[in-house]
């Protein structure tokens, strides 16, 4: 049975101890609901190009990226949508590799962002929280799958809130803190669901502190 230790800083592959720092996660098959999201996904596939000008030109070919950035500025909102909830699938998946079958995920949440209408997409960080853990996960790349446990914590050990990042809340973030360590979990509004992850961690360490 994979988990943590109780400090979170070791992770038992079902053989020996890894130091949390050190696990890697490997490629994992896809969820149900993944496969399903993948055609969605394919579809904005320029997104995976780290600039979105010349993610667009690539995909379109050179010189139809103009029409095709003021044809983003309607679909950017929706390709997002689409990376969000695969994303999320992809971290769920991750956090059930770590910590085994008996502790479900109850709330998760990526975070993906773009700071300019046309330009870098960042993010590649999700939040997941079970009934025994709060985990922060990273991706290889801003769009790519699953690789690293940057934060594994009971949720008493956490502090989780909701912050309002740029003009007129454009980048809602979930700050999920520990001691003196704060993770940001960035994404974009209208797209990103702070609620529900922040609801289910606050329900938990609550119970904990009863």
């Amino acid at each position: 049975m994979s988990g943590f230790s109780d400090d979170g800083q070791w992770w038992w592959d079902g053989k020996d101890w890894i130091a949390t720092s050190q696990v890697v996660i490997p490629d994992l098959p896809p969820s149900d609901r993944a496969r399903e999201l993948e055609p969605q996904v394919r579809r904005y596939q320029f997104l995976d190009h780290a600039n979105l000008a010349s993610g667009l030109t690539w995909w379109a070919g050179d010189g139809l990226s103009g029409p095709l950035v003021l044809l983003w500025l309607v679909f950017q909102k929706r390709a997002f949508r689409a990376y969000r909830e695969w994303a999320i699938e992809q971290f769920k998946t991750a956090a059930n590799y770590l910590l085994g079958p008996n502790e479900p995920v109850l709330a998760a949440e990526a975070g993906l962002f773009t700071e300019v209408v046309i330009g870098w997409v960042w993010g590649g960080y999700g939040v997941v929280v079970t009934a025994g853990h709060v985990l922060i996960i990273a991706n290889d790349s801003g769009l790519g799958h699953p690789r690293r446990v940057l934060l594994a914590a009971h949720p008493e050990q956490v502090v989780m809130r909701p912050h309002a990042g740029g003009i007129l809340n454009a980048y809602p973030t979930i700050l999920v803190s520990v001691g003196g360590q704060t993770w940001p979990i960035r994404g974009m509004n209208r797209v990103i669901k702070t609620e529900p992850v922040i609801t289910a961690w606050w329900r938990l360490a609550n119970a904990a502190r009863v």
